[in-house]
């Protein structure tokens, strides 16, 4: 911190996101997700606590952290598991810190996938198109300049939360 001077944000958005399911899951695969989806933060989200005096800290999960994704498990218990993880840093660490999370939705396509994928699953959500990058930094930049929210999850998902459909 000597070189670089206070640090005032943490934003965990690093993420795996696998392909496993009831049949094939192995607790390799839900340890791996864990380690990176949501121990990372956690271990970042602490040391950040321990050397900065107060900030503010944004987990980057899903918008099917509300849903069920039968095709992506491991990766959905770990996204899960963050979320939980958010809540509960938001009361150890306040007053000091305000955390809090982002649930994108359709906003970039999968690997192996283009833009047409997304413009086709949009077609399932209320808003019937697929959001942007600059939609995440938005909500990122909401969260950052507002000190009085701390403990919740913006959804960026053009109201995909709001739909019955399950991912996978």
């Amino acid at each position: 911190m000597e070189t670089t001077g206070n640090l005032d944000y943490l934003i965990n958005s690093a993420s795996i996101f696998p392909s496993d399911n009831f049949h094939n899951i192995e607790i390799s695969n839900i340890l791996e997700n864990i380690q990176i989806n949501a121990w990372a933060p956690f271990v970042l989200s602490r040391e950040f606590a321990k050397h900065c005096d107060s900030g503010t800290i944004i987990n980057i999960l899903d918008a099917r952290v509300n849903k069920l994704d039968t095709q992506h498990l491991s990766y959905l218990l770990s996204k899960k598991l963050l979320l939980s993880l958010t809540k509960t840093l938001a009361i150890e660490l306040a007053p000091r810190f305000t955390v809090n999370a982002i649930a994108p939705g359709l906003i970039l396509p999968p690997e192996g996938k283009n833009h047409q994928y997304l413009e086709n699953k949009a077609q399932d959500i209320l808003l019937k198109r697929p959001g942007s990058p600059s939609d995440v930094a938005d909500a990122i930049l909401y969260l950052i300049n507002s000190n009085f929210i701390s403990g919740q999850v913006l959804f960026i998902d053009g109201g995909e939360r709001l739909t019955e459909k399950k991912h996978g």
